[in-house]
């Protein structure tokens, strides 16, 4: 298609044959085409994470209390609670990442934690549903609930990075030895 149009545009044109810069404009246009063509969809996708359009009826910070004090071996990380745009009804989409505590020196560890993941899912599912939500995704992450580490921040373990230092006995955390080491 670019070379039909740059072909059109050598025969009608007055200018010099220098294809290069005739090619330049269709190769434009058409690469801003193709990115836009990309963009739309997830931009449409996205949309509501844009408006911020977070239901009104639904407390974050008072729901992971409750099921942090309903199941005692996991922790919310991380939670998205958003209606869809434009906005229907007070149903609404949430989607959570869930720290969940297991014993990994415990014989058939794999196997107790798999089936206590999916109870803990199931049941979590269930309260959000009631609770209005119409799209629920949980990820789950298995942390051993006997690791130490020398990390100071949660973040500083999660994203393997060597943000701790010890400085004559005591841990601390500074930017200047913060540095991704993968």
């Amino acid at each position: 298609m670019v070379l039909a149009l740059a072909t059109i545009h050598s025969r009608l044109s007055t200018e010099e044959a220098d294809y290069l810069s005739q090619l330049d404009p269709y190769c434009g246009l058409f690469a801003s085409a193709v990115l836009t063509i990309i963009a739309l969809p997830t931009t449409f996708e996205l949309i509501s994470f844009f408006m911020v359009n977070k239901p009104e009826s639904f407390r974050v910070d008072d729901f992971i209390i409750d099921i942090e004090k309903q199941f005692p071996n996991i922790e919310c990380s991380h939670i998205h609670v958003y209606k869809q745009w434009p906005p229907r009804d007070s149903k609404f989409d949430i989607q959570m990442h869930i720290k969940v505590k297991a014993d990994q020196t415990e014989d058939g560890w794999i196997e107790k934690t798999q089936t206590k993941v999916e109870k803990i899912i199931k049941e979590l599912k269930s309260i959000l549903i009631r609770a209005g939500a119409q799209k629920v995704t949980i990820e789950p992450r298995i942390d051993d609930q006997e690791q130490w580490t020398i990390c100071t921040t949660t973040d500083c373990q999660v994203q393997n990075l060597t943000c701790c230092n010890q400085s004559r006995g005591k841990i601390t955390e500074g930017n200047e030895t913060c540095r991704n080491s993968a």
